[in-house]
């Protein structure tokens, strides 16, 4: 999560929430809320408030998404689930309240260590298991298993959170049909295809979590999403080169995990803590169990309960087999093959009789080049010649001819620098207008003849050109109507224009937020900022920019541009 904060987002929490909680900071925001320490003031304890940000509140998809995310976690009471506290509606902010976790996520864990020692893995495991097979058994799916859902606290237990994309059976649908929601990476096949889900999918996102955990990197990646989708369904999971026997032991029940097949998969979080508790059989399954043990709760990603997708029933992860069609295939293939070879014989013979023809034209032109030599050497010592006489002639007026290229180059540079700030750096605002009378004493500047200038409060936002990746951006602005040393402040918040199922699929970028405060030098005043933009993707961004004088007045302003693709 980032940790930019505006001012108005907190000053707008407190005001609304000021009544029960104090807001003391932010902690952290990702593309679906914004989460503050505070302080409970019945209860006089700490706790975490999760807000819904502004541009949502006002959606009612993302505002029933946003509760029913705090419904579904509340109902759920377990030692590895975060307690949700309060959840609650104050004029425009969203937001409930739940235990303040003082630890770390996983993610950051991983960051820090790169991959974790087989005890943690275990331990992670069996914790996370734990409350996804305690959730499961309530009929809810959390559909979007991942490191960064998963907190540590400060003992180090595992605390499963963000249930915002969860599915509980007794909830309306809030997902279209064939829309797959969720973090490409941690997916399991059936949610990549956008299928019916139930516990087994949470198996499998723990899975690749375990995976990652164990060996430092997730099992499937690609440059982009559909990438990553595709090799979850279709790829093989890639075997790492462990070393211990733990090791090994803990990758055959995450390989189990894995099974592209949910059949083949544990039929419950309880069979995979089982398997972990148990020593002796690592794959927590005698070979002769019934593949589908239980008969979890189904519920479907689409409008409605839906049946198994059959596509995956009839998988079958031991790899590919041999089939009848596939053997009269290659039959057809190898008879092609021999119906083509007289034709190939004959293509060589014709390569063969060319041979005669192709020596002698070699030969013709080793003869011509050697006819070339000797022009060739006259023309290099002429050249050799020239390039003497020219170093003769400026060794000999050097002082002259380095004094002439130093003036010429400080010439480009001042009437270079003096175009750039005859254009960029001179004000834009419009002409002021005059009004009829003397100007009253310590009033507005005078024009012409000792009348008082009248202007009002505007500001201008020059349009910000295209970039490529990696370049800052420039702004330049110009604040009108103020009197000379009259203070305002200045705010720009830029944000990628995204789709809404992109900022919940989770790619969604950050805003750049800058606040600065100034004084005016006149009526008018030009500004120039630069933005740094360096980690920020190609796309669609909105620039936008306001003015508040000492007064309160505000004044804003718009600009689109775009970051190119490389």
């Amino acid at each position: 999560m980032s940790t930019t904060s505006s001012p108005a987002d907190i000053d707008a929490v407190r005001a609304a929430l000021g009544a029960d909680y104090d807001i003391l900071e932010e902690l952290g925001r990702g593309g679906m809320a914004i989460v503050y320490r505070a302080r409970e003031r019945d209860l006089d304890r700490e706790v975490a408030i999760k807000v819904l940000p502004a541009q949502f509140a006002f959606d009612e998809s993302f505002v029933e998404r946003f509760q029913r995310e705090g419904r579904i976690a509340a109902q759920l009471e377990h030692p590895h689930v975060v307690p949700i506290h309060r959840v609650g509606r104050s004029g425009h902010v969203v937001y409930f309240a739940m235990k303040l976790l003082r630890g770390q996520s996983l993610s950051e864990r991983l960051r820090e260590k790169g991959r974790l020692p087989t005890a943690e893995v275990r331990r992670m495991l069996l914790e996370t298991a734990s409350a996804l097979g305690y959730a499961a058994k309530r009929g809810v799916v959390h559909r979007d298993i991942k490191p960064d859902n998963i907190m540590l606290d400060e003992d180090g237990r595992c605390v499963v959170t963000d249930f915002g994309i969860a599915r509980s059976a007794a909830q309306s649908k809030l997902t279209a049909t064939g829309m797959s929601v969720g973090t490409p990476r941690y997916m399991s096949p059936e949610q990549a295809r956008a299928s019916s889900l139930d516990g087994r999918s949470d198996i499998y996102s723990l899975g690749v979590v375990g995976y990652e955990c164990l060996v430092g990197t997730t099992p499937f990646d690609g440059e982009d999403a559909f990438a990553i989708l595709m090799a979850h369904i279709n790829d093989p999971l890639p075997r790492p080169a462990l070393v211990t026997d733990e090791e090994r032991a803990i990758f055959q029940v995450i390989e189990r995990m894995l099974a592209k097949n949910p059949q083949q998969r544990f039929q419950s979080a309880d069979e995979v803590v089982a398997a972990l508790l148990s020593p002796g059989s690592p794959s927590g399954m005698a070979p002769d169990r019934p593949a589908f043990a239980t008969s979890p709760t189904i519920v479907s990603s689409g409008m409605g309960t839906e049946s198994s997708d059959p596509s995956l029933d009839s998988q079958d992860s031991s790899g590919p087999q041999a089939s009848a069609a596939l053997d009269r295939a290659l039959d057809v293939g190898l008879d092609l093959l021999r119906q083509q070879r007289p034709k190939l014989e004959a293509g060589l013979r014709a390569l063969k009789s060319q041979r005669p023809r192709v020596d002698a034209g070699l030969a013709t032109g080793r003869t011509a080049l050697s006819a070339q030599i000797p022009r060739l050497v006259a023309l290099r010592s002429a050249i050799a010649d020239r390039s003497r006489d020219a170093r003769a002639y400026v060794s000999g007026r050097s002082r002259r001819f380095w004094g002439t290229s130093i003036a010429a180059s400080m010439a480009v540079v001042v009437l270079y620098y003096g175009i750039h700030f005859a254009t960029k750096h001179r004000s834009q605002c419009p002409a002021v207008a005059s009004t009829a009378g003397p100007a009253p004493a310590g009033g507005p500047d005078t024009g012409l003849l000792g009348t008082a200038v009248a202007q009002p409060f505007s500001i201008l936002l020059e349009a910000v050109k295209a970039r490529k990746p990696g370049q800052n951006v420039e702004l330049y602005y110009d604040v009108c109507g103020l009197e000379r040393g009259a203070g305002y402040t200045t705010d720009v918040r830029v944000s990628r224009n995204e789709s809404g199922l992109r900022r919940i699929l989770g790619g969604s970028s950050q805003p750049v937020t800058l606040s600065f405060d100034a004084r005016a030098g006149g009526p008018a005043a030009r500004h120039h900022e630069t933005i740094d933009f360096s980690d920020m993707p190609p796309g669609s961004y909105s620039l936008a920019l306001t003015v508040t004088d000492a007064g309160g007045r505000r004044r804003e302003k718009t600009a689109h541009f775009q970051v190119l693709n490389p």
